[in-house]
This record gives C-alpha cells, sequence and structure tokens, in this order.
C-alpha cells in the first residue's frame, strides 16, 4: 500500500505528519510523494479546522484552476491564486513555444515571475524550474538547475569526466 500525506494548518501538524511518517515506514508501509499513485491519502489537520479547509479547497482548486487553462491555451505556464487565473502564458506550439514577438513574450514571463515571487514561490532560478524542468521528454535524465540528474539512480552526472591516463 503506497500512502501520500498531506499537511495543512499550523506548524505542530508538520511536526505530526512526520511522526506519523515514521510510524508508517516502520510498520512497512511504502511512503509516496505523488498523490496520482497513491492508494491512500492521509489529510492531517489542527483544530483550526476551517482556516485548514479553507487551505486545502483553494490549493487544490487553484491547481485545477491553472491546469485547465494550460489545457485550453493548448499548453503553456499559469500562476492561479483564490479562484483567479493570475497570468496565463500560452505556449501552443507543441506546448513548449510562443508564438508572441520576443519583446511581449519577455514581458509575459517577467510579470509572470513577478506574480509567483508574489504569490510565496521561489527558488534560485524560476525561469528554469518553470521551462526545462518540467519537460518529460527525457525520463531518465533531467536537466536541472544542479545539473544533469540521472533519475533512474538518483545521482547527479558529471558534466565533464576525466580519461583514463588524464591529471
Amino acid at each position: 500500500m503506497k500512502v501520500y500525506m498531506e499537511t495543512l494548518g499550523c506548524p505542530k501538524n508538520f511536526n505530526d505528519t512526520q511522526s506519523a511518517k515514521g510510524i508508517m515506514k516502520e510498520a512497512g508501509i511504502e511512503l509516496t510523494d505523488d498523490l496520482e499513485n497513491s492508494d491512500v491519502m492521509i489529510l492531517n489537520t489542527c483544530g483550526f479546522i476551517n482556516d485548514a479547509k479553507k487551505e486545502y479547497y483553494t490549493n487544490y482548486a487553484d491547481m485545477a484552476l491553472a491546469a485547465n487553462a494550460v489545457i485550453e491555451a493548448q499548453g503553456g505556464i499559469c500562476a492561479a491564486q483564490d479562484g483567479t487565473v493570475r497570468r496565463c502564458i500560452p505556449l501552443p506550439l507543441a506546448g513548449l513555444m510562443s508564438t508572441l514577438p520576443p519583446e511581449e513574450l519577455l514581458e509575459e514571463l517577467t510579470a509572470f515571475l513577478a506574480d509567483c515571487e508574489e504569490m510565496g514561490f521561489s527558488h534560485a532560478d524560476l525561469m528554469s524550474f518553470f521551462t526545462i524542468m518540467p519537460l518529460a521528454v527525457s525520463p531518465e535524465i533531467k536537466c536541472t538547475d544542479r545539473g544533469l540528474l540521472d533519475v533512474a539512480h538518483k545521482r547527479f552526472l558529471p558534466l565533464i569526466e576525466k580519461r583514463k591516463g588524464e591529471h
């Protein structure tokens, strides 16, 4: 059985979730971060249930809203918050490329990244996060902001290898 666990609410819940995961792991239960391939989803909330419910429904509803906007645009990147699409940049050419003039696309991307940061999302290289890393065209090797990742063996690959006899 694969268990996916989501935590909402106060910081104590995050500690409780870690404890519960430890207990499940010791009991031989497989934990997964992939909701779609889980057998069971556990939602850990706290006494402030209304806030937790709002957070749960808002987050998942916003993800669905963004996904549907991308589908409607026939590919793209999208930011949604509180039931509203903040920005959607269509990428209709194979779901990867824009038909916008470069100057207009740059304006849209700059605004999109600003929206993401305003919504609390931070990453060392937001552009790489949204453009390179999600590509599923190479299921075994991923290009990340930290280098090439060998997904099958869960390790980073050296970009330059020494040949035998070289120093």
